[in-house]
């Protein structure tokens, strides 16, 4: 474990800030990304919940729309 964040360290000493600020927004994005698609999918069970009802796949994709709006 030790040797993986020596081994970071040394990768990311060589980069100037720009690239390492560009990276850190990258690994800020996916982190959304990956809350977000946890939202969608507890959205439409909650939805699913609600109306006591199987959801048509159909059903998921108005949903997954209406949410990205």
């Amino acid at each position: 474990m030790s040797f993986a964040i020596v081994r970071n360290s040394i990768l990311f000493s060589d980069f100037d800030d720009d690239l390492l600020e560009v990276l850190k927004e990258q690994k800020n994005r996916r982190k959304l990304k990956k809350r977000r698609s946890v939202y969608n999918t507890l959205i439409i069970a909650l939805f699913g919940l609600l109306t006591k009802s199987t959801i048509s796949p159909l059903t998921i994709l108005i949903l997954l729309f209406l949410i990205k709006i």
